[in-house]
């Protein structure tokens, strides 16, 4: 299956854009950018996931679950974006 286009930090851009398409290739990938950002910041315990209006729900509750298996210890923000 395919998920929804992903991207890093804060942003919408190529230069942020995840190279994965399929899902499992997407929770490794947001695994690894997790735990890169987590050791180079310890102080750091959260995540926000920000969700354009249109995608779809299970898109948002897969990448919050993957994001919840590396943030053991802190907290798991998920915003949507309303405008387009």
């Amino acid at each position: 299956a395919e998920g929804a286009v992903i991207y890093k930090g804060d942003g919408v851009n190529d230069q942020l854009k995840w190279t994965s398409r399929d899902l499992e290739s997407q929770e490794q990938e947001l695994a690894a950018y997790l735990q890169a950002q987590f050791d180079a910041q310890p102080e750091k315990r959260h995540v926000l996931i920000k969700a354009a209006k249109g995608v779809k729900h299970r898109h948002v509750v897969r990448v919050a679950h993957a994001a919840g298996r590396v943030l053991t210890d802190g907290q798991l923000f998920v915003a949507v974006k309303e405008e387009d």
